[in-house]
């Protein structure tokens, strides 16, 4: 019996020596390598570190503070010359293809380290090592949500309930839900809180993310216009870029701009918006531009010019404002973000075949796909979690609330728009009576298809003979025109977002004979199909 006690507590301290191991800090090497562990200083140079998967180095990684970029040598070990004055205070690694990091609580990449910032004032070296594991990414889902808004309003505010339950109880576990995916990535696309939230009710990112709590899923994060410390009692110039403000954002979820690859596809995720402040005035809130900062323009540049074979992979980008804003196949505006620093961008992604942009803000669903350059292009507008601040089930188009699962064998996905609340449905909603046309008020039938998109076709049969394509038109989405001017509270919400938007994605069929057998058919560009008989 002695010799067994002796041996349960051999094991005892086993395990507790391995679970010291894991824990051990970044400055450490936390298993046992077979390669030069011992990262040697360089003059000029303040944080270093070294790169390493399945106990291996891994050479050619892409190392970044924010302005520096930088590549792991053969050993793994890769050298910055970041400075407290002009740097992020933080490092990251551009995740290659084929690997992950490890997730804190669940759902948190551990891609990034923040920077000890009395070390980068005295010049201080620092070390920071990344720890990467093999993953087949051959097949893989991506899941993005966008404008979650936590503000911590309750019912005086005009919702029934605290808007963070909400999101608990109606969105989380869908998110959950996407688990059975193997493997499976999310991307938040911004606007997780309201910056004015943090002052006057105590909520901003640090709330946000325990409303995370229960999600096992790696979720990627890039920041919207409402991400950053609320109340500015400063100026800043689109030269300085508001960085200040930002270091909030930085201290929560990490980097405002950075890259990751999965499988053949190249990831861009962009920061947006460039902090003005309150021009001095009390209690100012949100000032900023919609636009890629210099400084952003000059990695992005180093960034994809260490992608090796551009034609044969995708390249995604992920950013919170829309770079184009389209009405029926038709630009109308310069969109969310500004028109040149938008082309310039673009002028970038020379060599690239296929280009995706993920985006939200608008509080819609839309895409649009074109060619510039060579390449074909497509962008979709996410729809709202939040919807109009949690104040209906629908967003401003008529679209529910809801996230997007992107399925990708390769560079091709299957899209899929999933609702959060269970009545709802994503795919067609038909309107069979009392709606006119927009043009001659003639009686119509009326589809919203909020995930259509090119390769999607819309058409009726009449008569058992007569097909014909329905008419695309811009126009609001009935029921939540009708909600709206029936409900008080949108009115509390004190913003145009909440307002309905006309939409791309409605369709008007005028019946030749109203009494005729109508049967009005929407086919995906998956084959799916989605019928309504009228008669």
């Amino acid at each position: 019996m002695k010799r067994i006690f002796a041996y349960m507590a051999m094991l005892l301290i086993l395990c507790a020596c391995t679970k010291h191991q894991q824990q051990a800090s970044d400055n450490e090497t936390d298993v046992e390598m077979s390669f030069p562990t011992d990262v040697p200083d360089l003059d000029g140079y303040t944080v270093k570190g070294q790169v390493y998967a399945d106990s291996r180095p891994l050479e050619g990684v892409v190392i970044s503070d924010g302005r520096n970029v930088t590549k792991t040598d053969k050993n793994g070990m890769y050298w910055l010359p970041s400075s407290y004055q002009e740097g992020d205070r933080i490092v990251w690694i551009s995740i290659p293809s084929g690997y992950m990091v490890d997730t804190r609580n669940g759902w948190e990449p551990q891609f990034w380290h923040a920077l000890d910032t009395e070390k980068l004032q005295s010049g201080t070296v620092q070390r920071h090592d990344f720890a990467l594991r093999s993953v087949n990414q051959d097949r893989f889902r991506l899941v993005a949500f966008s404008d979650t808004h936590i503000r911590g309003l309750r019912a005086a505010e005009g919702i029934t309930d605290m808007d963070s339950l909400i999101f608990r109880s109606k969105f989380i576990p869908k998110l959950q839900a996407q688990s059975d995916a193997s493997p499976v990535y999310a991307v938040c696309l911004g606007d997780m809180i309201q910056e004015y939230a943090i002052d006057v009710n105590g909520t901003g990112l640090p709330e946000y993310k325990k409303c995370l709590r229960d999600v096992q899923i790696p979720i990627f994060h890039i920041p919207g216009n409402h991400d950053y410390y609320g109340k500015q009692t400063k100026n800043y110039s689109s030269d300085t870029e508001g960085l200040e403000p930002k270091q909030y954002y930085r201290t929560h979820l990490g980097p405002t701009y950075y890259s990751m690859s999965i499988g053949n596809n190249h990831f861009l995720m962009l920061d947006g918006t460039i902090m003005l402040g309150s021009n001095g005035v009390s209690g100012g809130y949100n000032k900023y531009l919609s636009k890629i900062s210099s400084r952003q323009m000059e990695w992005i540049v180093s960034d994809l010019a260490a992608v090796k074979d551009k034609a044969s992979t995708a390249l995604i980008i992920c950013c919170h404002q829309p770079f184009y804003m389209y009405q029926t196949g038709q630009e109308r505006g310069v969109g969310s973000m500004e028109k040149a620093n938008r082309d310039a961008v673009m002028d970038l992604l020379t060599g690239f075949s296929k280009v995706t942009i993920l985006s939200g803000h608008q509080h819609y669903t839309d895409s649009y796909s074109f060619t510039r350059g060579g390449a074909k292009v497509t962008q979709y507008v996410h729809n709202a979690i939040t919807g109009p601040f949690y104040r209906s089930k629908y967003c401003v188009d008529g679209s529910p609330c809801g996230l997007t699962e992107y399925d990708f064998i390769g560079t091709d996905f299957r899209r899929t728009m999933l609702a959060c609340y269970d009545e709802c449905d994503f795919q067609v909603k038909f309107y069979t009576e009392g709606v006119t046309t927009l043009e001659g008020g003639k009686s119509c039938l009326l589809m919203n298809v909020p995930a259509y998109e090119e390769g999607w076709s819309v058409h009726v049969t009449e008569y058992s003979v007569k097909v014909k394509d329905a008419d695309r038109v811009f126009r609001t989405d009935p029921d939540y025109t009708a909600e709206y001017a029936a409900n008080n509270n949108f009115a509390s919400a004190n913003t145009s977002t909440v307002n309905p938007v006309k939409n791309s994605h409605m369709f008007e069929y005028v019946p030749s004979n109203p009494n005729a057998r109508i049967i009005l058919t929407v086919t995906g560009a998956d084959g799916s199909i989605y019928r309504k008989q009228i008669n």
